[in-house]
C-alpha cells in the first residue's frame, strides 16, 4: 500500500507540474497576444477591422513568401557549396555537424524574413497599386509615379539582396583564406580549387549587383544638391550620369573576366586590372565632377544651369500646389470714396479685434472653473448667429487627467471620465472693460446663441490620454454646480465590452489586477481606449501625416473634431525640400491636404473623407485600403460649412513662396526679388518674430460677399515694405482657392513693422502707449490685420493692457487704424473708424452708428450737388451748397 501511495503521489506531482506548466504557457501566450487581441477588438469597435488585417495579412504573406524564397536559396547554397566544404574539413577526423549549421540558418532565415516583411510591406503595396501623376521628368521621361511608388521598392529590394550576396561572398572568401593559410592541414585535397571557384562565383554575383545598383543610382541625380538649385544639374547629367553608366558596364565586363579566370581561360592579372579600372572610375567620378563644376560650370553658371533652374521652379511649384495661385496687382489710391466705403458697413462692424493669445488667456483665467479642467487650444470658425455669418473664437473645456490623483484608480478611470462644454465669443466684440463677450460659457453650459448644443460632453479630445471605464455600478462626474457635482452615465456607442476574458486581457496589458478585483465593473461596463484624437486616427491610418491642431465643430447637438490629413513624399524630382527642424514635415518636397478626418467627441466614431481626388498618392491608398476613405460628397453639409484651410500647409506654401513666386530663371538665378514673411512684435520693446498667418473675414476686390480667408504678408527681403499679400479662401465652393495680391514695385506699402513704427512716431499715440506701458502694467499688441478696403489698405492694431501679476488678464483698451495715410487711435472700433474715415469721434455717443448716419448721406448729397453746379458754372448754387455742407459738418463735430 505504501508503494502504491508513493506511485499515486508521484503521478499527482507530475499532473500538477504539467498543469502548472500549461497555466504558465497560457499566461505567457496571453501576455504575448494581449495587444493583438485588444487591437482586433478596438479596430472592430471603430469599424476598421479590415484595415488592421490588410497590414497583418501583407506582412504575413510577405513573410511566408520570403521564408520560402530564402529557404530555397539556402538549400541550393547548402547543396552546391556549404555541404561540400564542410564535408572536406575534418578536425580530429570528425566533420562539422551540418544539423547545427542548418538550425542556425533556419533561425536567421526566420529573422531576416520577418524583418524584411516589416520593412517592405507598405512599399510593396504602394508598388503594386501605383497611380500615374500624368507628369514626366525631363531627364529620363518617366512618370513621376515611378519615383514615388516603384523606384523606392526596387532600391530597397536591391539593397536587401545585395547585402545577402555580399554576406555569402564574404563567407566564401573567409573559407578560402582559412583553408589556404590557417587550417590547411585539416582541409582535404582539392578543396582549395573548389573554394576558389566559388569565391569567383560570388564575386561575379556581387559585381553584377553593384552594376545594377549603379544603373539605378543614375536616377538619384534628380535629387542632387550639387548645382545652384535642388535636382539634376549640368554636371550631374553630363558627367555623373555618364560615369554611372560606364561603371555599370565595367561591372559586367569585370564579372565576365572573373568567370574566364575561374575557368582558367585568362590569367588572374586581367581580373585584377579590371578591378583596378573599376575602382578608379568609381573614385574618379566625384573628382571629375568637381573639376568640371568648379572650372567650367561656375564660370558660366546661368548659361549651363538655365534649363535645370526652370525644371526646379516648375516642379517645386507643382509639388507644393502653388502653381494654381491666382495673381493680380493691387494699385492703391489714397482717396476716400464714401459710396465705396458704405458697401463695407457690415464688414466694418464685424472686424476681428480680439486676438488669439489674449483671448486664450482670458478663457483660461475665467472659464476653467476647476483645477482639473483645461483649454488646450483656441480655434476660430464661423457660425450663423441671428441670421448672420459671424466669425468666432471657441475652445473646448477638456479634462486634464494628469491633475487627477493617480493613486485613486477608481476616481481617475471611472469617475473623472470626460470634459464638458465649449467657450465661444465673437472676434469682433468686447465689453466695456475690453474683455470678450461670451456667447457660450460656464457650467452648466450657458448658451446665448441659436446654436444647438444638447450634449457638450468630451470623451475624446486633444488632451485626453488615459482609458476610461463607463457604465459601471457608479455614475460619472459630469460637471460642478455650486457646491455639488452633477453626475452622468455614458449612453454612447463607443467602447469595448469588459467581459471576463477582456478583463483578464486588460489586467495583463495595464499590469493592474484591479480590472479583475473591482466590484464596480459589471457585464454592461465598457472601456474607452485610444481617446486622444490624434493617436486615434494615427492608429487607424498611420501612413497619413496629420495636422497637430485639430479644431472643434458643433453639429447635431454635440461636438465633433476635424483633423487635416496630408499626403507627402520627399521623392518628387527637382522639387526643393521644405526645411524646418521644428516641423514634423521637415524634408518633404510634395504635400497635399487630401484628407479631412471627423471624430465624434462623444462616441469616438472616426470618418475619413477624401477632399482632393486629384492627388495620386491618396488614390493609391484608397485602392489599398478599400472602405477606409469616404467620398467628400458624403460628408454632412453642416460639417462642410466649418471646413478650414489648415495653417500648417499654408505656412509651408508661404515659406516656399518666398522664393518660388519667381518664375523667370534669370531673376531666380540673380536672387533679385526674394521675399520674407513679415515680422511683428508682441510688445513695444519685444523681439521681432515671424507674423503668424491670420484667419480673417473680409470682402476682397471684385467680390461682394464676406468670406473667411487665411492671410499672410510678404516684405521685400531684408526690408520692411510690403510687396504682396497671400491668401486662401475656404467658404463654400471656393475652398482651397489661393490668391496673391502684388503691389506695384514703385509703391512703398507699409509692412507690419512700418505700420507699428508709424503709430509709435505719432506724438499722441506714442504718448498714450508710453503712459500705459509703465511700472505695474504692460502694453501688448494684438493680431495686426492688413486688408483691402476699396482702393486702399486698412491697417488695424488692437492694443491690450495687462497688469503685472501671474493671474492678470489682458484687456482691449484701444484700436489703432491706418487708412489712406491717416493714422488714428480710438477707444473702440467704431470710434477709430469714424476718426479715420470721417474725421469725427463717437467717444461720447457710442450708441450712434456714424457709418449709417443720415447726416453723412446728406453731406455726400450736398457735396455732389456743389460739384455738379461748379461744372455747369452755376456759382451761386455752388456757394449755397458749400454753405450747407459746412453747416452739416459743424453739426457732426458738436
Amino acid at each position: 500500500m505504501k508503494i502504491l501511495g508513493v506511485i499515486v503521489m508521484e503521478r499527482y506531482k507530475k499532473i500538477i507540474s504539467i498543469l502548472i506548466i500549461l497555466f504558465l504557457m497560457i499566461i505567457i501566450g496571453l501576455r504575448l497576444s494581449t495587444n493583438i487581441i485588444i487591437d482586433i477588438s478596438w479596430f472592430k469597435e471603430v469599424g476598421y477591422l479590415k484595415v488592421y488585417f490588410i497590414k497583418l495579412m501583407s506582412i504575413s504573406l510577405l513573410f511566408i513568401s520570403l521564408f520560402f524564397i530564402f529557404s530555397i536559396v539556402y538549400f541550393i547554397y547548402s547543396k552546391l557549396f556549404l555541404k561540400n566544404i564542410i564535408s572536406h574539413i575534418k578536425i580530429k577526423n570528425r566533420t562539422i555537424n551540418m544539423r547545427f549549421i542548418n538550425l542556425i540558418a533556419i533561425l536567421l532565415i526566420v529573422i531576416l524574413s520577418l524583418q524584411f516583411s516589416i520593412d517592405l510591406w507598405d512599399d510593396f503595396l504602394l508598388f503594386l497599386n501605383n497611380e500615374s501623376f500624368n507628369m514626366v521628368d525631363p531627364i529620363f521621361n518617366k512618370d513621376i509615379s515611378f519615383y514615388i511608388f516603384i523606384l523606392p521598392f526596387i532600391k530597397i529590394i536591391l539593397s536587401k539582396l545585395s547585402l545577402i550576396i555580399y554576406f555569402l561572398c564574404g563567407i566564401s572568401i573567409v573559407f578560402y583564406f582559412l583553408c589556404e593559410f590557417i587550417i590547411r592541414e585539416y582541409c582535404e585535397e582539392g578543396i582549395i580549387n573548389y573554394l576558389k571557384r566559388n569565391m569567383y562565383l560570388f564575386l561575379v554575383l556581387s559585381l553584377i549587383f553593384l552594376g545594377v545598383i549603379y544603373v539605378f543610382k543614375g536616377y538619384d541625380i534628380l535629387y542632387s544638391k550639387r548645382g545652384i538649385v535642388f535636382g539634376a544639374s549640368y554636371t550631374d547629367v553630363n558627367i555623373s550620369l555618364i560615369f554611372y553608366k560606364i561603371i555599370g558596364v565595367l561591372c559586367i565586363a569585370v564579372s565576365l573576366i572573373l568567370i574566364l579566370t575561374s575557368l582558367n581561360k585568362v590569367k588572374i592579372r586581367y581580373s585584377i586590372i579590371g578591378g583596378i579600372i573599376l575602382i578608379g572610375f568609381i573614385f574618379s567620378e566625384s573628382v571629375v565632377s568637381l573639376f568640371v563644376q568648379d572650372l567650367f560650370v561656375k564660370a558660366n553658371e546661368y548659361e549651363y544651369e538655365k534649363k535645370y533652374i526652370d525644371y526646379n521652379i516648375d516642379f517645386t511649384r507643382r509639388a507644393f500646389n502653388i502653381d494654381s495661385i491666382k495673381e493680380s496687382t493691387l494699385n492703391l489710391k489714397e482717396s476716400i470714396d464714401l459710396n465705396n466705403i458704405e458697401k463695407y458697413n457690415e464688414l466694418m462692424s464685424n472686424l476681428k479685434i480680439n486676438s488669439y493669445d489674449a483671448n486664450l488667456q482670458f478663457f483660461r483665467a475665467t472659464q476653467v472653473l476647476r483645477y482639473y479642467y483645461t483649454f488646450p487650444d483656441l480655434d476660430t470658425d464661423r457660425y450663423v448667429l441671428d441670421g448672420k455669418d459671424t466669425q468666432v473664437f471657441l475652445s473646448v473645456r477638456e479634462l486634464d487627467q494628469s491633475k487627477i490623483d493617480n493613486s485613486n484608480w477608481q476616481s481617475k478611470h471611472m469617475y473623472y471620465t470626460h470634459g464638458y462644454g465649449v467657450v465661444m465669443n465673437s472676434v469682433s466684440e468686447v465689453n466695456k472693460e475690453g474683455q470678450p463677450n461670451y456667447l457660450l460659457k460656464d457650467l452648466p453650459q450657458e448658451n446665448l446663441t441659436n446654436i444647438n448644443l444638447e450634449n457638450p460632453r468630451v470623451y475624446f479630445g486633444e488632451k485626453t490620454k488615459d482609458y476610461a471605464i463607463v457604465n459601471t455600478k457608479y455614475k460619472e462626474f459630469d460637471y460642478p454646480r455650486g457646491d455639488i457635482n452633477e453626475e452622468y452615465s455614458y449612453t454612447g456607442n463607443g467602447g469595448i465590452k469588459l467581459n471576463p476574458f477582456m478583463r483578464i486581457l486588460f489586467a495583463l496589458k495595464e499590469g493592474n489586477i484591479r480590472f479583475l478585483t473591482s466590484s464596480a465593473i459589471t457585464s454592461d461596463s465598457k472601456i474607452l481606449i485610444n481617446r486622444n484624437i490624434l493617436d486615434r486616427v494615427k492608429k487607424i491610418a498611420p501612413f497619413i501625416m496629420y495636422d497637430e491642431d485639430p479644431y472643434p465643430v458643433i453639429n447635431e447637438g454635440r461636438l465633433f473634431w476635424i483633423i487635416d490629413g496630408y499626403t507627402t513624399t520627399n521623392k518628387f524630382p527637382f522639387s526643393e525640400p521644405f526645411i524646418s527642424k521644428e516641423s514634423s514635415l521637415n524634408g518633404i518636397n510634395y504635400i497635399r491636404n487630401s484628407i479631412k478626418v471627423v471624430v465624434d467627441a462623444y462616441n469616438g466614431n472616426v470618418d475619413f473623407y477624401i477632399i482632393d481626388e486629384n492627388d495620386p498618392i491618396i488614390k493609391v491608398y484608397d485602392k489599398i485600403y478599400k472602405g477606409l476613405f469616404k467620398d467628400f460628397s458624403s460628408m454632412p453639409e453642416n460639417i462642410k460649412e466649418h471646413m478650414k484651410y489648415p495653417q500648417t500647409i499654408f505656412n509651408i506654401q508661404s515659406d516656399v513662396l518666398k522664393k518660388y513666386h519667381i518664375t523667370d530663371s534669370r531673376v531666380f538665378f540673380s536672387n533679385e526679388d526674394l521675399w520674407d514673411i513679415s515680422r511683428t512684435r508682441k510688445t513695444p520693446d519685444g523681439e521681432y518674430i515671424l507674423n503668424e498667418a491670420t484667419y480673417l473675414t473680409s470682402v476682397f476686390p471684385k467680390k461682394n460677399e464676406e468670406e473667411l480667408v487665411l492671410l499672410e504678408y510678404f516684405n521685400a527681403r531684408d526690408k520692411e515694405n510690403m510687396v504682396s499679400m497671400f491668401g486662401v479662401k475656404m467658404d463654400k465652393d471656393n475652398y482651397g482657392e489661393m490668391f496673391l495680391y502684388k503691389f506695384p514695385p514703385q509703391d512703398v506699402v507699409f509692412g507690419i513693422n512700418l505700420f507699428k513704427n508709424k503709430y509709435n512716431q505719432d506724438p499722441y499715440i506714442s504718448k498714450e502707449i508710453s503712459l500705459w506701458d509703465t511700472k505695474g502694467s504692460n502694453v501688448l499688441y494684438g493680431d495686426t490685420l492688413i486688408f483691402p478696403i476699396g482702393e486702399s489698405l486698412l491697417y488695424l492694431e488692437p492694443l491690450y493692457l495687462k497688469a503685472d501679476g501671474e493671474n492678470s488678464i489682458p484687456e482691449l483698451k484701444r484700436i489703432i487704424l491706418y487708412y489712406n495715410g491717416k493714422i488714428v487711435i480710438g477707444e473702440n472700433l467704431e470710434d477709430a473708424l469714424n476718426k479715420v474715415l470721417y474725421g469725427v469721434s463717437s467717444q461720447n455717443n457710442s450708441d450712434t452708428n456714424i457709418l449709417n448716419d443720415n447726416s453723412i448721406k446728406e453731406a455726400k448729397k450736398v457735396f455732389d450737388m456743389a460739384i455738379s453746379a461748379q461744372r455747369e458754372g452755376d456759382w451761386a448754387t455752388y456757394g449755397e451748397n458749400i454753405n450747407k455742407l459746412g453747416e452739416i459738418l459743424n453739426s457732426l463735430q458738436e
